[in-house]
């Protein structure tokens, strides 16, 4: 998934997979009459699986501004201990991102196999084609392989994404495409995948949700605004009465589609 400008791989360590990756304090971005998220207060933890709460364009800027692809305009962001205001570049070296239109994703003429094989190789690391399929396996792509990209069902693209912006054990990996899932099976199967991958590299992951449903499958939420903090309210509350019934979520673990 080609960049603007070659990102270095960080070899994970035991030391990088404690503490905070993502500390946000009063953040807001404002281009002119443009607003998009406003006094946002965010901390993602090593190794864990992060959802931002909220529709529309804030989620997707707020997920940029991460992956530092995105200058705030006020507050403090910091990536793994670098402050995105101030050194957005050095970011990228930190925080990867997934799939989103014009900025980064995979040349739809590949195959899935090449998209990830290119992504090893732009990073610098040497992946057999056993190492490609395992890493796809992972992410239930593997049955996809030999799919072109451009063919690929919106859903399956968006964990495409999410498994390429992981290659390379990065301190973070942003995923600001994942409100776009055909459904809550779709994104349990992501967040089921997100999961495994942090235990095993200690990335965080951060993804947009803007179905509350899909937010609270993530290890925590922090919603953007009051109306979705409200909406993420009830669909706890549905979710606590669905399991005081008998009644529950199916499990997060999913197969291959």
């Amino acid at each position: 998934m080609a960049t603007q400008e070659k990102i270095d791989v960080l070899k994970p360590n035991a030391a990088s997979h404690a503490g905070s990756v993502v500390r946000a304090a009063d953040l807001g971005y404002a281009n002119g009459a443009y607003r998009s998220f406003e006094h946002v207060d965010l901390t993602v933890e090593a190794g864990s699986v992060h959802a931002l709460a909220g529709s529309g364009h804030a989620a997707r800027d707020l997920l940029l501004a991460c992956a530092g692809l995105v200058r705030p305009s006020s507050g403090v962001l910091e990536v793994a201990g670098v402050d995105v205001r101030r050194a957005p570049r050095a970011v990228r070296r930190v925080a990867r991102c997934g799939f989103v239109p014009g900025v980064s994703e995979p040349d739809p003429r590949s195959t899935v196999s090449e998209a990830c094989a290119y992504e090893f190789a732009l990073l610098g690391v040497r992946a057999s084609d056993l190492d490609v399929l395992e890493h796809l396996g992972a992410w239930r792509l593997a049955t996809y392989a030999d799919e072109r990209v451009g063919l690929l069902s919106e859903p399956v693209l968006v964990r495409l994404g999410a498994a390429l912006a992981a290659a390379g054990a990065p301190r973070l990996a942003v995923v600001p495409e994942a409100d776009t899932f055909g459904s809550l099976e779709d994104a349990r199967l992501l967040a089921s995948c997100m999961r495994a991958a942090a235990a095993v590299s200690g990335t965080a992951f951060l993804y947009a949700a803007a179905e509350p449903r899909a937010a609270l499958m993530a290890d925590a939420v922090t919603p953007l605004t009051i109306d979705d903090a409200e909406a993420l309210d009830r669909a706890r509350r549905a979710q606590d009465g669905a399991t005081a019934t008998g009644s529950h979520y199916p499990d997060q673990q999913g197969g291959e589609r």
